[in-house]
């Protein structure tokens, strides 16, 4: 989060049932000053950016359990991201399957890097196939270790 501009950023990362970038992409949201509700955007830009493509079968992981959770539950959600989450809830049943799961944040660390890379982004950055060498080094690691 960028307080002082009153916005905040989002990583996200596409990739196939082997693990291989397929997209990664940086983004700045305004007006953001709310660490959940800024977690909570990252998925739905995510579900949206994948709508988009076609994919049919999806699986999200977020470092947030309490979003996990909320994405999980079939009744209306009572958080003050409350909409954003009805938002996203309604996207996930565009996808033949998607499935919300809990990470760690050492295993999204990519994701976190792509959000603070932000900075730099006036809106979006997008990258097909492809990856900013701020990620290289993770994605490295993700593969050897």
């Amino acid at each position: 989060m960028f307080q002082n501009q009153h916005s905040a950023s989002i990583g996200v990362i596409l990739r196939d049932c082997k693990g291989k970038v397929l997209m990664s992409v940086s983004k700045r949201e305004h007006e953001v000053n709310n660490a959940i509700r800024i977690k909570m955007l990252a998925i739905l830009r995510g579900l949206q950016l994948s709508a988009h493509l076609g994919i049919h079968h999806l699986i999200v992981e977020s470092d947030s359990l309490i979003l996990v959770q909320e994405l999980q539950e079939s009744e209306p959600s009572m958080s003050m991201v409350g909409n954003v989450i009805k938002d996203t809830k309604k996207l996930k049943n565009c996808f033949q399957s998607c499935e919300v799961r809990h990470v760690g944040r050492i295993c999204n660390e990519a994701a976190h890097r792509l959000a603070r890379f932000a900075w730099n982004v006036n809106d979006i950055s997008l990258w097909w196939e492809s990856f900013p060498n701020v990620i290289a080094q993770v994605l490295w690691n993700e593969r050897h270790l």
